[in-house]
């Protein structure tokens, strides 16, 4: 999806991180549009909503099911014709809220449930002023960050905020502008259990390029650098049965903090590797057939991260 210069457009495409590849799938069959919000739950994405170059916004739902290459359409969103809203998963359950409609910024969340193509509305975002902007959320185990957008346009989210899946409730979780972060139409994402937001554009409307990373297991806000050429790592077979073998070649004399985390961030295993010994293996046959995603931590800083596959 997204936008041409002169029309929304409707084309999908998949990457393949092996061959570096990409390949067209199945087109959108709605209408073209960008601003679209989207959330992933297995092998399935949910588009709801967008842009068709201004409003009255879209307010209808596709699931694209990535096994058959095929959409379906779904029930429509309850948010109405609201563009920008802030949009995550957990579970099996998706969420969005916020936004706008072209005139009025709003507040109130809804959670979809998969299992019957149901929406149900959740605790309001907490600040009367709704984050836009094109606001941004990633997740870390049940807790979704909602951190970047703007407010009417004009200024940034002072505050980010998370909402806890078990309680049902949004907190504070860091103040953006104590951390001079703040800032609308950034990227966010999770690798691990960290979450990550970067670029952007501020509210005097300058465009940014710092990355920033939030680890709440650790209560720290922090840039992250990985530092690849203080170690090479070596994971195979993958995919494999779940006896990796690991290979690498460490510069630092400490030994190493090696954390393997499933799709939705819970660390499911941890290891101290001795650096000394250049190899080891782990034993993860007791894991389901899936993706999973490692972290390797020297010292407190993280040197190297990837993910494999568990097929038996």
């Amino acid at each position: 999806l997204g936008w041409t210069g002169s029309g929304g457009a409707t084309d999908l495409w998949r990457y393949d991180t092996t061959t570096n590849a990409w390949t067209a799938m199945a087109t959108f069959p709605g209408a073209g549009r960008y601003d679209a919000m989207c959330f992933v739950i297995g092998h399935k994405a949910y588009v709801v909503g967008g842009s068709t170059g201004g409003p009255p916004y879209k307010n209808d739902v596709w699931m694209y099911d990535a096994h058959q290459n095929t959409w379906t359409q779904m029930n429509n969103s309850p948010v109405g014709h609201v563009d920008a809203c802030a949009a995550f998963a957990i579970g099996n359950h998706g969420y969005i809220g916020g936004g706008d409609d072209g005139s009025s910024s709003y507040n109130a969340f809804y959670k979809y449930d998969t299992t019957t193509d149901t929406w149900a509305s959740i605790a309001s975002y907490p600040i009367a002023l709704a984050p836009t902007g094109n606001s941004r959320a990633f997740v870390v185990g049940s807790t979704g960050y909602v951190c970047t957008g703007t407010i009417n346009y004009s200024h940034t989210l002072p505050s980010g905020y998370a909402y806890d899946t078990t309680t049902g409730a949004w907190t504070e979780f860091t103040n953006m502008g104590a951390n001079g972060i703040e800032r609308g139409y950034a990227a966010a994402f999770t690798i691990g259990n960290c979450g990550y937001i970067g670029t952007g554009k501020d509210s005097l409307g300058g465009m940014l390029q710092d990355l920033w990373g939030y680890c709440p297991c650790q209560n720290v806000t922090a840039t992250y650098t990985i530092d690849n050429s203080s170690i090479q790592m070596n994971i195979y077979p993958n995919p494999s049965s779940g006896l990796l073998h690991i290979k690498y070649n460490v510069l630092s004399g400490q030994d190493l903090d090696f954390r393997v985390t499933d799709m939705f961030g819970r660390i499911v295993s941890t290891y101290k590797i001795n650096s000394q010994e250049q190899e080891a293996t782990i034993n993860e046959t007791s894991l389901s057939n899936g993706m999973y995603f490692y972290q390797v931590m020297d010292s407190g800083k993280l040197v190297s991260s990837g993910k494999f596959i568990i097929a038996k």
